[in-house]
C-alpha cells in the first residue's frame, strides 16, 4: 500500500497538484480518493446516456465479435440476422 501512494504521489508531484494542496493534502486526497473507490456503487443507476454509449461501442465492432460478445452474454440471437437487429437485441438487453 505504501508503494501504491508514493507512486501516485510522485505523478502528484509532477502535475504541480502537491504544489498547490502541500504534501499533507495530497496524501490525505489520495486516502479519499482510495476510500471512494473501495466503496460498492453497484446499485445507483446508470448514466442516462450508457445504453447509447455502449451502443455505439458495441456497433463498431465487426459482425463474428458482435456475435461471439451475445453469445457469450448467452443472449438468444436469431439465425440469419442483420448487424442492425444485433445492435437492436443488444440495445434491448442494457435497457433491461
Amino acid at each position: 500500500m505504501q508503494y501504491f501512494s508514493w507512486c501516485y504521489l510522485e505523478k502528484l508531484i509532477r502535475s504541480g497538484l502537491v504544489n498547490e494542496l502541500g504534501v499533507d493534502a495530497a496524501i490525505e486526497w489520495l486516502a479519499s480518493a482510495a476510500s471512494y473507490y473501495q466503496q460498492d456503487y453497484s446499485m445507483n443507476d446508470y448514466h442516462p446516456n450508457r445504453v447509447k454509449d455502449q451502443a455505439k461501442a458495441f456497433n463498431k465492432l465487426t459482425k463474428p465479435n458482435q456475435l461471439k460478445m451475445l453469445s457469450d452474454l448467452s443472449i438468444a440471437i436469431p439465425t440469419k440476422a442483420a448487424k442492425k437487429d444485433l445492435i437492436k437485441i443488444y440495445k434491448n438487453h442494457l435497457a433491461q
